[in-house]
């Protein structure tokens, strides 16, 4: 399997857990759905992308993993 591929796969898996967690809080809070799922998902992106970059340039490993931790 090619290095391209596996991160695709990757980054497809991510967005899928954090869809999740979306899903879940509107499911829980009883907001309306679509928009929590996207709105969701779209800020725990970011958050995971801010977590990852700040941890590259502190050379932290724990932070590199973001908050999905693959």
């Amino acid at each position: 399997m090619s290095l391209a591929l596996k991160e695709s796969l990757k980054e497809l898996l991510r967005l899928v857990v954090m869809a999740g967690v979306s899903w879940g809080l509107s499911e829980i809070a009883k907001l309306p759905q679509t928009e929590t799922i996207l709105i969701g998902t779209a800020v725990l992106r970011w958050l995971d992308k801010m977590l990852h970059e700040f941890g590259k340039e502190n050379k932290s490993d724990l932070l590199i993993g973001g908050l999905t931790r693959f």
